[in-house]
């Protein structure tokens, strides 16, 4: 009797190990930068070169900025 409670407490233990949740908290972050642009009215354009991919904000007036330059302050809406 023993053994067999001990054997399905095992599976048991074994069947519950399998099922706990991955915890990885940097999963669905979103870029600052990205967020930035588009909390002040931008549009976020995401464009590749041979350098790999970068992300624009695009505003309104036409102009537009790369976003993490937007995102420091180094450039704007009308300045580009």
């Amino acid at each position: 009797m023993k053994r067999v409670a001990l054997t399905g407490l095992l599976v048991l233990c074994v069947t519950f190990s399998g099922c706990a949740e991955d915890e990885n908290d940097d999963a669905g972050l979103a870029n600052p930068a990205s967020v930035f642009c588009e909390e002040n009215g931008g549009t976020l354009e995401m464009r590749t070169n041979t350098s790999g991919t970068g992300g624009f904000c695009i505003f309104d007036d036409g102009s537009e900025c790369e976003e993490w330059a937007y995102f420091r302050g180094e450039c704007g809406p009308g300045e580009n």
